[in-house]
């Protein structure tokens, strides 16, 4: 879309700034497709349903087991007191391990796991659904931890999903290059632009693409005077390209 233009309140004109957003269908397929990965789902802590999962690894031992569960079921109560989306795995017909592949498959950021070891040492285990890192924190640091690591998983999910993203976008110059890109990956590529509609269409018609806007990181992604491949006149920034499905 092009020269779309309102008239300020200065009774200036000015090209339009817009968007069209909604939590629907398409952002929960886009946390699902962006970081997921083999085991399953990989949800980012602020919008996973279950945030923070506890699994008693259970004893022969039945006064040490009531004694698990005691310790498990304080633990829970703490975090639910404290707005955390947690909950508590008790089927009897699962073994740990199938646990943990159930919950990992479902994206749950946060597992806990105790055990006989953890209350003997006023301790949890702490396993993270993103990297798959084990940590061993005392009890009563629990909350801060589990506040530092929610934060520290979110960034991570991010800046992840940013890499992913950049290794997909392909600069050129050349026409041939970005057509090449385009038949033989999914993804972005950038090709300077003059500003002119007309090039834009005609680059779009080349590369069998449609146009899909400028970069917003106008410092990282300023043209070093490239020209715009249809008219030679100097690019003032980049337009992307991406094949449609």
């Amino acid at each position: 879309m092009f020269e779309v233009r309102i008239q300020r309140r200065d009774e200036t004109i000015d090209y339009a700034w817009q968007t069209s957003y909604g939590i629907s269908e398409r952002v929960i397929a886009s946390v699902i497709s962006i970081h997921g990965d083999k085991k399953g789902l990989v949800l980012p802590f602020k919008v996973a349903p279950i945030q923070v999962i506890v699994i008693p690894i259970p004893t022969a031992d039945r006064g040490k087991w009531e004694l698990v569960l005691s310790y498990c079921n304080d633990i829970l109560n703490e975090l639910r007191s404290n707005k955390i989306r947690a909950d508590i795995d008790l089927r009897e017909e699962l073994r740990p391990v199938d646990k943990f592949y159930y919950w990992e498959l479902r994206g749950v950021p946060i597992r806990l796991d105790i055990g006989v070891k953890e209350v003997n040492s006023s301790s949890v285990t702490i396993v993270r659904r993103d990297s798959g890192e084990k940590v061993l924190v005392e009890r009563s640091r629990l909350l801060t931890a589990i506040k530092e690591l929610a934060r520290s998983y979110d960034a991570n999910l991010r800046e992840r999903a940013w890499r992913a993203f950049k290794s997909k976008v392909f600069r050129t110059t050349d026409l041939d290059s970005a057509r090449e890109f385009l038949e033989r990956e999914r993804g972005l590529v950038e090709v300077p632009w003059c500003g002119r509609e007309g090039c834009a269409r005609k680059v779009s018609e080349i590369l069998d693409a449609e146009a899909l806007g400028t970069p917003l990181e106008l410092n990282e992604h300023s043209p070093q005077a490239p020209v715009c491949p249809i008219c030679g006149k100097t690019s003032a920034t980049y337009m992307r390209y991406a094949k449609k499905y």
